[in-house]
Formats: C-alpha cells, structure tokens, sequence
C-alpha cells in the first residue's frame, strides 16, 4: 500500500516506532524495518466487492492479512470454540477482531465465555463505525458481538457484517468470523469477503456432505480452505476426495466442555487448543516457507 510507507515516514518526524505502530495497528518492527527500508507494503487484489488484502514482508514480520470464516453445517460440533480458540491464539502475535455472527436471541456463547456487557454490539456499526461497535477484551483482541433482543436481530440490514468486516480490515490483521448454521445473504456476504474457510465438522459423512452442498454456491477462487473434524474422527470423507485442502481432527475435549460451562477461556495445554495450534501453523506456514523461517520467528516453533 503506498500510502502506508509513506505515512509511516512522515509520523516519524514526530513519534517513536511503537506510537506509530499503535496509532495504524500494524507491529512495532514493521515500522521500524519501513523506517530502515527493509520492509515491502503490496496490496494484492481480492474479490471485487472486498477491498485490497495488505501484505506486509520484512526481515522479521512476514503475514497475509486473512478473514477467517468458521463455518459449519450442523450445530453442537465446536465451531464457536474454534472461533474462540484460534481468536485466543492469535491474540498474542497480532491485532484479532472476533465477529460473532449469531442470529439467535439471547446471549451467545462467545458473549457468555467473555462476559461481555450487552452493550455495543453491531448495530452500532452504522452510527459509529467499526470503532464505536467494537468491545476489547485483550489489549489486540476485539469482539463485535451479535445483539441478544429478538427485536435488534430482526432490524439488522441483512449486509451488515459484510460491511463491518470490509470496515474492520483497516485496522486488524486477522478478523474470524463465526458464521451460524444457516445459508443466506447474511452468511454469503461474509463468505465472499474471506480469503481463508475453516470447516468445522463433527467427522460424520452425512454430515461433510451436506457442507460439500453448500460449498457448490460459494466462489472458493482465491480462498483457502480447511477442514477440522473436531470430536473423533476417521478423517477423509467426501469433502476431502473433492476439494483440495488440508484436514485437522481434535479428539473429545472434557476440559474444554466443563470449562466453557463455568465460562473459562480454555487452557493452552489441552487437547483442543494444541489441535487449533496445528490449525494456525497451517495456516501461515506457506508465507513462512516463502520467507524462510518467519514461522518459527513468529510462533517459536518450526
């Protein structure tokens, strides 16, 4: 992005690197490595309803910005978990938005676990943008949370999160989407605005098939794709034989249950969260290997 090196630049004739960086939400060695010259800002084109996706290359920080949909095509198989956890582990490596796309009265599950007030929530996008909508959780982790009032939920324009992310990828790295089971407009609008899926099934092959349906009205054009079979699974399944992306499987997680129950965030050590870590590596490792080693800069670990 052209205007990025050279706003960076002219910032710097009265801030430090890390007031710049805070101020464009972008890493501190970012800026220092735009400052020494040493970093590359592209913007890369994406669908032509969603604006360019930013790519940032230096010495140290490599990344593709990603909006993440999770989606799923039964309910009870984790997804909000899995939006949750990968939200989690992002969190401490760069500036995660977390939308919660649900359209259920009542509190969410996202809302519960975080202990989120009621209030704002997306409807406040339209009147105060993006940042007036936003609630921060972690000091690079926001949520944009769905109304609970049936009322609220039936007055959202059906493109408000599409247009809220297209908004949101300003100022995050990472926005993940947790998409409802459901099809329509609201759903289809976040889909062709991310470049990356996360399919979360329970291993069932009815279950994978009826996502292989819904997939046949989605444009996959420039959109990676994954596939987590969270419970036991066999792995493989229709959807795999068909399209080309990488599958994860989690084993049953009791922790995980009893905990988001009492309203814990999970612990980093247990069988779900060491199986979203395989998710995430995947899902960054291919800019890591064109960088040679950024992975293991950014996550510690080859």
């Amino acid at each position: 992005m052209d205007g990025l090196e050279e706003k960076v630049k002219h910032m710097a004739e009265y801030l430090d690197a890390e007031a710049i960086a805070s101020a464009l939400k972008i890493p501190v060695e970012t800026v220092q490595d735009i400052l020494d010259g040493k970093a590359l800002v592209q913007e890369v084109a994406s669908s032509p309803q969603s604006p360019p996706v930013v790519q940032i290359s230096s010495a140290r920080v490599a990344y593709r910005q990603r909006v993440i949909a999770v989606w799923r095509a039964k309910g009870g198989v984790g997804a909000t978990s899995v939006a949750l956890g990968l939200a989690w582990l992002l969190k401490d490596l760069m500036r995660v938005l977390l939308v919660d796309c649900s359209f259920e009265a009542g509190v969410s599950d996202i809302s519960f676990v975080l202990n989120l007030p009621e209030y704002p929530h997306i409807k406040a996008f339209d009147y105060g943008g993006i940042a007036g909508a936003v609630i921060n959780v972690e000091p690079t982790l926001d949520v944009l949370q769905a109304p609970r009032n049936r009322s609220e939920i039936d007055e959202l324009p059906r493109d408000v999160f599409a247009r809220a992310v297209n908004s949101a990828r300003a100022s995050y790295d990472v926005i993940i989407c947790d998409l409802p089971n459901m099809e329509g407009l609201p759903v289809q609008g976040v889909l062709e605005n991310a470049n990356t899926l996360l399919l979360v099934t329970g291993g069932e092959d009815g279950e994978k098939s009826r996502m292989l349906a819904r997939l046949a009205g989605v444009d996959l054009n420039g959109k990676e794709v994954f596939l987590l079979c969270n419970r036991n699974s066999e792995g493989g399944g229709p959807i795999a034989e068909v399209l080309p992306f990488r599958e994860f499987a989690v084993s049953a997680d009791p922790e995980l249950a009893r905990g988001l129950r009492r309203g814990q965030v999970f612990p980093a050590n247990g069988l779900f969260m060491r199986a979203l870590m395989e998710v995430r590596n995947a899902m960054y490792e291919s800019s890591a290997a064109r960088k040679g080693g950024i992975l293991r800069r950014l996550f510690g670990r080859g």
